[in-house]
């Protein structure tokens, strides 16, 4: 009798487990989402209509891909809250589940590649710490290469579709949480690299550009650390039922995370290059096509008066 109800007891807290999986998943989605469509203005004023580049490809990546595949996650049954008749299920899953993992390990070097660029401009583009660091960049997506080759063999054995709660499942215990090692020690290298540089570098006492480089670029790595951590500690110390837990939202944490990171620095980028010296309107000067200075005043054209400043253009270092 008592080892009848333990299993009774088993199978609620199964049950239970997975009812928690489903709706923190969920509610990682709806979170992005809605920042989605609050920042979405910032997104078109700060990236859309800035120059093309690497950085600006990679946000846009990071910012639509991610909340695409979480929302066809949460719309099929593989997440189990709407259900569709999916022809060979557990093939499906393991499918699925293997392209997730290989999605994540990209959107992470997207994330730390960002990052990366970010950290060249504020360092002048110093060649030592950017061959350091794109070295150490290399070598962690090497990394986390090898624990998707390893961690999808291990899926692919262990992944089964329970038709009952209709939702992907593992059937014994295995280890997920390398998957997240690499990108935790090129987290902790780049932050002590840009620690050290901050350290030896000499800063104006009002060089307000910098206090907000440095302090947005901490919040961000506790933050993203922090989550990524969690994710491996539950990857550890989970019970079997609750495997899944906390990857997809901590997923959309970490986009979320990383595109408000940019568009805060291009955002803050914008406003000060709003502030600009006054122009004295000068006819002497009607035909001269650029920004003549003269001491101790600043002449200009009608036209580059009442020209406004670009939200893509701003201070070099905020460029992202």
């Amino acid at each position: 009798m008592v080892s009848e109800g333990t299993s009774v007891q088993s199978a609620i807290d199964t049950l239970e487990n997975i009812q928690i999986t489903r709706y923190v998943s969920a509610a990682g989605v709806v979170v992005l989402l809605y920042d989605h469509l609050l920042t979405f203005e910032q997104e078109v004023n700060y990236v859309w209509k800035a120059k093309r580049s690497i950085a600006r490809t990679l946000f846009l990546i990071l910012r639509y891909t991610v909340p695409v595949f979480l929302l066809v996650y949460n719309a099929t049954g593989l997440s189990g809250i709407a259900k569709f008749n999916l022809p060979d299920d557990v093939r499906f899953c393991k499918v699925w589940l293997i392209a997730t993992a290989c999605l994540g390990q990209i959107t992470i070097g997207i994330t730390n590649a960002i990052v990366l660029l970010r950290l060249w401009v504020i360092w002048k583009r110093d060649l030592l710490l950017m061959k350091l660091t794109g070295v150490g960049f290399v070598l962690c997506q090497l990394g986390s290469l090898a624990a998707v080759g390893i961690s999808s063999r291990q899926l692919a054995r262990a992944l089964a579709f329970d038709r009952f709660q209709y939702i992907c499942v593992l059937n014994h215990q295995m280890h997920i949480f390398p998957l997240w090692i690499p990108g935790l020690v090129f987290e902790v290298m780049v932050f002590l690299t840009a620690f050290v540089y901050w350290l030896l570098q000499p800063r104006a006492p009002d060089d307000a550009m910098t206090r907000a480089l440095y302090r947005n670029g901490l919040m961000y790595f506790l933050v993203l650390f922090s989550l990524r951590l969690l994710n491996t500690v539950l990857a550890i110390v989970a019970p079997l039922s609750l495997a899944f837990v906390g990857i997809f939202f901590i997923w959309s944490a970490c986009t979320l995370t990383t595109t408000r990171l940019v568009l805060n620095v291009r955002s803050y980028s914008a406003s000060q290059s709003s502030i600009r010296e006054p122009c004295i309107r000068d006819p002497n000067l009607a035909n001269v096509p650029i920004l003549t200075r003269t001491t101790p005043e600043t002449r200009c054209t009608d036209e580059d008066a009442s020209q406004p400043a670009s939200p893509a253009v701003g201070h070099p270092d905020m460029r992202v």
